[in-house]
């Protein structure tokens, strides 16, 4: 039995169909059509309008750990637009005020009062004298003066304390009399304080010490003493009994610091 090279295949019907006839398609149903993957709704954008009202604040911190304000309004802005507010000028207008005048009118009828006479009443303290002005430094001084006894300069202005003559000095002058003792200058009567005096004591001890007998004259200069007022020149070297005089000189209780009028 030959086998044909070709084997003899058999014409369909729907070969010829195929062939011969155009291609025709077919359309599906529509629930075969439509396509059933999920969509996203659609969200409108924000217009310009919208963006200026967004009260979002957006800051960063900088290496201080200080917050800078990126965009956004300030937390401040409207206590800085009602400080500003309070703070500008308003004029205010001008108001005219009309004080009514009293009006002045006498009736014949009225007896006009009589002034009251006031009593001048006493007063029970001491009488005030007049204290003049200070001695030394020859100012006048409204404040505190302080009691000087055993002056050595004659005045007109002395007043006596139980017997007792004394002046009146300054509180800045009464009080460097009353702590060196009464050492004051006779030239210029400037009043040492306290520590000029030791100073002097010192340099009159070392001129004993050149002395034969350890006596000395009080008319002596004192060496390298000399007057040096803070408020005027002098000048003069100071001598040895104006500063003994003043040791010999028995205190008074008035004559203390509390002594002060």
């Amino acid at each position: 039995m030959e086998t044909p090279a070709t084997p003899p295949y058999e014409t369909k019907k729907y070969d010829s169909y195929s062939i011969n006839e155009p291609y025709a398609t077919m359309l599906s149903p529509p629930e075969f059509t439509m396509d059933w993957r999920p969509r996203k709704k659609s969200v409108p954008h924000r217009s310009p309008t919208d963006q200026g009202h967004d009260k979002s604040i957006a800051f960063q911190l900088d290496s201080d750990m200080v917050p800078k304000i990126l965009y956004g309004t300030s937390l401040l802005w409207p206590l800085r637009q009602r400080v500003l507010k309070a703070r500008s000028f308003k004029r205010v207008k001008p108001v005219k005020i009309q004080i009514p005048r009293p009006v002045q009118w006498s009736s014949p009828h009225l007896v006009s009062p009589k002034p009251t006479v006031r009593r001048k009443s006493s007063h029970s303290g001491r009488p005030s004298r007049i204290k003049g002005p200070c001695q030394a430094c020859r100012e006048t001084s409204d404040g505190c003066m302080r009691k000087a006894f055993h002056w050595p300069f004659p005045t007109d202005t002395e007043f006596n304390d139980k017997g007792k003559p004394f002046v009146y000095l300054c509180n800045k002058c009464g009080l460097r009399y009353n702590k060196s003792g009464g050492c004051v200058c006779r030239h210029c009567r400037w009043v040492l304080c306290k520590e000029e005096k030791r100073k002097a004591m010192q340099l009159i001890d070392s001129m004993r010490r050149f002395k034969p007998d350890g006596k000395i004259d009080p008319e002596d200069k004192i060496e390298t003493f000399v007057c040096n007022p803070k408020y005027w020149p002098c000048g003069h070297t100071w001598k040895v009994g104006w500063i003994l005089q003043s040791q010999n000189v028995e205190g008074d209780e008035d004559s203390l610091s509390d002594g002060t009028l």
